[in-house]
């Protein structure tokens, strides 16, 4: 046998394993992209499938998995003894979601929170510089990018000035996300005594022991053990996207919800360096700071189902009146749009704001190639133009509001790490939904008959990005 003939068997073995391998361990779509693929390039597919194709993860993340079940077992008793869950009041179509959220996340309902909601980019970077110059104890930050510009200078100096006063800091950033500058970055810190970590390195060797795309998206700042930030915003100056500065949405909390927020971080550092931090100013007693119930929900690839997407879904579900959806990037799996359009149809008004200007083409025309049949079905589309809609969160019946780093795409909601807080407050929400109100005022809405209108090159590429859409 030639070499030639060699070549062609080895492309049905693969073909054919593909067709057994992939369909029971992937969703339908996903494994569609990949089957398309590795029929038409099977050997080129099967090297982009073992460098971002595969949901197997290596055992040190799995050990962390189960490290953080265990703190969060651990802080669950002292929630308990303290009385500090609570059970959101909020109508009965909805009272799933928190059961669903602690049932695939296993964090409760948490009571006593205060929650101030951040829309000001300048001032989130504001209060985020003055609670670090106020810490006491310990400074933890996780951010997806820590950039070298102005912002990052000066988060850098307040956290050296901490570090001067006695203060622990430490900053986790995303390889991926921030980039070429991340060691920099790292050596910056460390030089100001900070303990800094790149998350999901991009080694050589990783690829050999998982896929390669994996990353961290979280944005989470702890201070202290009693001052939490959670939302979409980086260590990074508005105008990252230079004529298009980032609109995004943080929202800063005190109370026992920040013991979640620790939670993760530790668990995320712990990933990374394989040891504990250790001290009992970690989880100091929290505070009776408010009125407002959170729950926390973690996502990411080790666990078997998609934490926020199930609670979207579930959300969408259990609406009887208005959801508002805020997302930069809009790829969504089956099970959302189904949700979605369901909801519409059966008189749920559904709005989805998203940026009218895109960062990434092909991201771009797979997110419009929903449009239509979101459209179809009585789904509101409004693309913000102004400026660059970074921010991530929802509302549903003014009863639920969803705050945090989560994309309403594949990417997310499968393979990136991800947190977002589920708030069941009536002021939070009507706060958020103002917020909403105002993107609304600066977007223009898409109708049915204008897209439909659009040149036939256009679909052509929507049509082929949409194919990659497990890719993007």
């Amino acid at each position: 046998m030639g070499w030639g003939t060699a070549y062609v068997a080895s492309e049905w073995v693969i073909r054919v394993a593909a067709l057994a391998y992939l369909p029971p361990r992937m969703q339908p779509a996903a494994a569609r992209g990949w089957l398309l693929l590795l029929f038409l390039l099977p050997w080129p597919g099967l090297i982009l499938y073992l460098a971002i194709g595969r949901r197997t993860l290596p055992s040190f993340r799995i050990d962390a998995q189960r490290r953080f079940d265990a703190l969060v077992r651990a802080t669950e008793s002292r929630r308990s003894a303290q009385a500090m869950e609570v059970d959101p009041d909020i109508s009965a179509p909805l009272a799933a979601v928190p059961r669903l959220a602690r049932t695939v996340a296993a964090f409760p309902v948490l009571g006593r929170n205060h929650v101030e909601l951040l829309s000001d980019y300048d001032k989130a970077i504001e209060a985020l510089i003055a609670d670090i110059d106020a810490a006491r104890a310990h400074v933890h930050i996780e951010t997806y990018i820590y950039a070298t510009d102005v912002v990052g200078q000066r988060v850098t100096a307040a956290l050296r000035a901490a570090v001067q006063r006695g203060v622990r800091c430490c900053v986790l950033l995303d390889q991926v996300g921030t980039g070429r500058r991340a060691p920099e970055v790292c050596r910056t810190l460390r030089a100001a005594g900070v303990d800094a970590h790149i998350l999901q390195s991009a080694s050589p060797f990783r690829f050999l022991a998982e896929r390669y795309d994996l990353r961290n998206h979280r944005k989470i700042s702890v201070i202290d053990g009693r001052i939490g930030y959670i939302g979409s915003q980086n260590v990074v100056r508005a105008d990252v996207w230079k004529g298009h500065p980032n609109v995004e949405m943080v929202a800063r909390m005190r109370g026992p919800i920040v013991h979640e927020m620790q939670a993760i971080f530790l668990s995320d550092r712990f990933a990374e360096t394989r040891v504990d931090l250790q001290g009992p100013d970690l989880l100091p007693p929290p505070e009776d700071a408010g009125s407002s119930p959170v729950q926390l929900l973690p996502s990411g690839p080790e666990y078997t189902h998609s934490p926020t997407l199930d609670a979207f879904v579930t959300a969408l579900y259990g609406a009887r009146h208005h959801v508002v959806l805020v997302s930069p990037y809009f790829i969504p799996p089956d099970p959302l749009v189904e949700a979605m359009t369901s909801a519409a149809s059966r008189g749920v008004i559904v709005e989805l704001i998203v940026p009218r200007w895109g960062n990434s083409t092909p991201e771009a025309l797979a997110q419009h190639s929903y449009y239509e049949e979101l459209l179809e079905a009585r789904v509101r589309v409004w693309r913000f133009w102004p400026r660059f809609l970074h921010a991530k969160h929802a509302t549903v019946d003014d009863e639920i509001a969803i705050v945090g780093s989560s994309n309403l795409d594949i990417r997310s909601f499968a393979l990136n790490a991800e947190a977002v807080a589920l708030i069941y407050d009536e002021a939070v929400v009507a706060a958020l939904a103002r917020v909403e109100a105002d993107y609304r005022a600066q977007a223009q809405e898409l109708t049915l008959e204008e897209w439909r209108g659009r040149p036939w090159f256009q679909r052509f590429g929507e049509s082929i990005a949409r194919l990659m859409n497990t890719l993007l």
